[in-house]
């Protein structure tokens, strides 16, 4: 019987050049899995894996979204406005994010089960 290993997803940023760098960490070994490049300055990240993989980027460009399970696809991009910072409700279903023009965005996501 082979034996389960325990999976975890993790992540490290270098602010000023906006990467990230998602890792996947078993018993065994920490690996990495893939970088995603914003091209902005970072102000704030947020890992949400409740009911999916996501990387939320708060930047000086404005606020970018990536499922980390899809070879980091893009799923949502506004620009305009410096993102400042991210929070999720309790349920972790909503994304509020803030702007430095003064709006709050709100962002839905909807489980995979």
């Amino acid at each position: 019987m082979k034996k389960m290993e325990k999976t975890e997803i993790s992540y490290s940023q270098e602010k000023k050049n906006g990467k990230i760098r998602v890792h996947k960490i078993t018993d065994d070994n920490v690996e990495l899995k893939s970088t995603i490049d914003v091209n902005a300055d970072l102000n704030a990240i947020s890992f949400e894996n409740k009911h999916y993989m996501a990387i939320s980027c708060a930047t000086s460009k404005g606020l970018i979204i990536n499922e980390v399970n899809k070879q980091n696809k893009t799923f949502y991009k506004k620009e305009g406005s410096a993102c400042l910072s991210l929070a999720w409700d309790q349920k972790k279903e909503y994304l509020f994010a803030g702007f430095a023009n003064g709006s709050i965005g709100v962002i839905k996501f909807k489980s995979e089960n």
